[in-house]
């Protein structure tokens, strides 16, 4: 979902996010455990990510100040190992 939200001042967004992926295939997956216990992993790759970002262009006197902040965070399976990630950034301009 994204949403524009605009004044006289300043023109920004906002966006919300949701995304799953799931993989059954049945091949080894490619991860830092021994060879045998890889091959041995037959269970699916499911992994759910939720995030966002929010973009504003701020018009002052003194000229454009931006500013951006996005964020995300991955949790799931993958294989018979939980996965679990996460990453923020706030960049201002």
């Amino acid at each position: 979902m994204t949403r524009e939200l605009k004044t006289q001042s300043t023109a920004s967004e906002f966006r919300l996010f949701a995304i799953y992926y799931d993989d059954f295939r049945p091949v080894t997956k490619t991860d830092n455990r021994p060879a045998a216990v890889r091959a041995a992993d037959h269970s699916n790759i499911r992994l759910r990510m939720l995030g966002g970002h929010y973009v504003n262009a701020l018009t002052t006197s003194a000229g454009v100040f931006d500013l951006m902040g996005e964020g995300a965070v991955q949790f799931g399976d993958r294989g018979d190992q939980q996965q679990r990630a996460g990453m923020f950034a706030l960049e201002p301009g």
